[in-house]
């Protein structure tokens, strides 16, 4: 079976799996903006908080990405002692204050400055990692997606448990239109393939051949570029077929909602002309209930009066 990716998607019932890759996108890339300019610790602090946050809303948990964790550590760590290394007055200089809290050697001076700047930017990272690990875990379709289930296609199909592989999915025409389609994916289709061999072949025992249905040559031969290619055509088809689908799904989605706002203002108007027909109804009513009485009223006093 496929072995399992390091950054791949993670299937949770949450409010942050409900987005659209594009708010999750929108939302990632205006993080990463706002933690890169500003050198504001509050400010930091303040979305790596709603980072955080966000993550915890997610329903994903930290073991799952203790990987990705533990790799942007080891960087944070490097990082900080490369800044160090190249530049131990950045701190100083972005800050204009120096204060010397010890001496290493030569022109390494420990200041609060350099480890205050090396902090906020440790805190930029930190602010980024949760919001770009949701954005690559959380999406759907992605293409780490795409190539999971292209290796377990292929893992198949190389052990002859899969004779065929055809791929059904659903495919957007327009906004209004969408139709079923079905794609053989593997064995591929080798013809030209196998020709172009062939052709390369009987040139090596003959010298001369016939070239008049081959335009170009494959280096260093179709089989072996094939080989190479399969995987990522394969992969990509995928990706192609998963996109196509979740487009369809959710246009049908804004098409059903649509439809259906558009029954509930018909229905809002029914109503309220029924509405003013019936309350009109019962005004009319009130107002001849009062003028009957009136007259009754008077002609009562007229019988009164004689």
């Amino acid at each position: 079976m496929a072995a399992k990716t390091v950054l791949n998607y993670l299937e949770r019932d949450s409010v942050i799996h409900k987005m659209t890759g594009t708010t999750k996108l929108a939302f990632f890339l205006l993080f990463t903006f706002a933690s890169m300019i500003t050198y504001n610790t509050w400010v930091l602090l303040g979305l790596f908080a709603v980072s955080l946050a966000a993550f915890r809303l997610s329903h994903i948990k930290y073991r799952e990405v203790r990987f990705m964790m533990i790799f942007m550590l080891v960087f944070l760590v490097l990082n900080n002692l490369f800044i160090f290394l190249f530049d131990p007055n950045q701190g100083t200089t972005l800050y204009g204050t120096r204060h010397v809290l010890f001496h290493l050697f030569w022109r390494y001076d420990v200041t609060a400055e350099q480890l205050f700047y090396m902090l906020n930017i440790s805190l930029k990272y930190f602010v980024a990692l949760p919001v770009a690990i949701l954005f690559i875990s959380a999406t759907n379709p992605s293409v780490h997606r795409a190539r999971v289930i292209t290796e377990q296609i292929v893992e198949l199909y190389k052990q002859e448990e899969l004779d065929e592989v055809y791929v059904i999915y659903t495919k957007m025409l327009n906004s209004i239109k969408e139709e079923v389609e079905v794609k053989q994916l593997l064995p591929l289709k080798t013809h030209t393939f196998i020709k172009q061999e062939m052709l390369e072949a009987a040139k090596k025992k003959k010298g001369n051949v016939d070239e008049t249905d081959s335009d170009f040559f494959i280096y260093p031969s179709p089989s072996k570029v094939l080989k190479k290619l399969v995987y990522n055509y394969v992969t990509g088809f995928i990706y192609g077929a998963l996109v196509e689908a979740s487009a369809s799904e959710e246009n049908a989605r804004m098409m059903a909602m649509q439809s259906a706002t558009n029954n509930a203002d018909e229905m809002l108007k029914e109503l309220s002309i029924e509405y003013n027909r019936v309350r009109q109804a019962a005004i009319t009513q009130e107002i001849t209930e009062v003028i009957g009485g009136a007259k009754a009223l008077k002609k009562k006093k007229k019988k009164q009066v004689r």
